[in-house]
């Protein structure tokens, strides 16, 4: 063996050592990341249980709730539709994040189509669609009895 095919079996070695603890390094993290979302999960699930069990609900609607919300977290987790961080932002950012994040829907009605259409809107108005879009949208999650 030549000095040459040393140092090539070296670094050959050291990038498989590298590589092998950066893939190790990203599954223990990623398993980290799951084993805290269960546990998330687990914790509040728990305190439905007792809310609804301290308030004396009936079983049968017991059930129906928790089965409802279990789906509903779930999707949520699932789509990342509306991050728990969100609820940091200023009413006023809120309100302009939701102008936008509804603004294909209120496009749709002729009021807010020709609203959306003038480019120069006053403040007050666009303070108005924001409100409104702030306090009056809002996505409602359905689910079947059953």
């Amino acid at each position: 063996v030549n000095s040459t095919e040393g140092v090539y079996t070296a670094l050959v070695a050291l990038v498989s050592l590298l590589t092998f603890s950066t893939v190790i390094s990203f599954m223990t993290s990623l398993i980290g990341t799951l084993q805290h979302k269960r546990m998330e999960e687990t914790q509040q699930f728990g305190l439905l249980r007792r809310f609804l069990r301290t308030n004396k609900i009936p079983e049968e609607l017991r059930q129906r709730v928790t089965r409802f919300l279990h789906h509903a977290y779930l999707q949520r987790g699932s789509n990342s539709e509306e991050p728990y961080i969100l609820d940091l932002l200023s009413e006023s950012l809120q309100a302009e994040l939701q102008l936008a994040r509804y603004n294909e829907g209120l496009a749709s009605l002729p009021f807010f189509a020709k609203l959306f259409r003038n480019k120069f809107l006053s403040l007050q108005e666009e303070q108005v669609m924001q409100t409104i879009a702030n306090k009056a949208m809002t996505v409602l999650e359905t689910a079947e009895d059953g």
